[in-house]
Parts: structure tokens; C-alpha cells; sequence
């Protein structure tokens, strides 16, 4: 939400939104144009979230493999 607020300067609502939504890979209908900045904080979220996504898949079928 912060990298929205002050990249986009969105409000909390807003970036929440807009967070929420790339997570979720629905992409329904962003708030705003994003800038440049925009475009890359969304980038990272998208990757930072997809990886963190599969460590927690992966450490969950470790776990589950020691059983």
C-alpha cells in the first residue's frame, strides 16, 4: 500500500485497492493511470508476491514430506 501512496500519492482506500487487486492477479480496473514509478512498484509486488507465494508452497510441502 505505502509503494501506491507515495509512488501514486492514492489513498489508503485506494492503495489497498489497487494492492489487492494486483495480488490477486484480477486486475478488475485500476484506480488510476499508473506513472512510470507505478508501473514498477506493481512489477515488484507482482514478482514479490508470486515468490513468495511458491516458498511458501514449497516449505509447506517440506513439511508435510516429513511426516
Amino acid at each position: 500500500m505505502a509503494g501506491y501512496m507515495i509512488s501514486e500519492g492514492m489513498t489508503p482506500v485506494d492503495a489497498l485497492y489497487m494492492t489487492i487487486i494486483t495480488l490477486s492477479t484480477v486486475g478488475f480496473n485500476q484506480v488510476q493511470t499508473l506513472s512510470e514509478a507505478g508501473r514498477l512498484f506493481a512489477l515488484a509486488l507482482i514478482i514479490g508476491g508470486i515468490s513468495l507465494f511458491f516458498f511458501t508452497l514449497t516449505y509447506v510441502e517440506r513439511l508435510l514430506s516429513m511426516l
